[in-house]
C-alpha cells in the first residue's frame, strides 16, 4: 500500500493549516496498491520532535 499527498513534500513540515493551530482541515490523502475487500484504513501518527522536546 502507498499513501500520498500533495499538500507537502515528503520529510517537510506539516502546514500549519492542517494542525490544531490553522484551519484544523485534513490534507487530501490518496491510497493506492490497496488490497482488495479492504473495508477501512487506519493513519497514526507520533510526531518525534514533541515527544524529544516535550513540547
Amino acid at each position: 500500500m502507498t499513501l500520498k499527498t500533495t499538500a507537502f513534500a515528503d520529510g517537510a513540515p506539516i502546514p500549519a493549516k492542517y494542525t490544531q493551530a490553522g484551519e484544523q482541515v485534513s490534507p487530501a490523502l490518496t491510497w493506492t496498491n490497496v488490497p482488495p475487500n479492504t473495508a477501512s484504513f487506519v493513519l497514526h501518527m507520533h510526531d518525534l520532535e514533541v515527544a524529544r522536546n516535550r513540547t
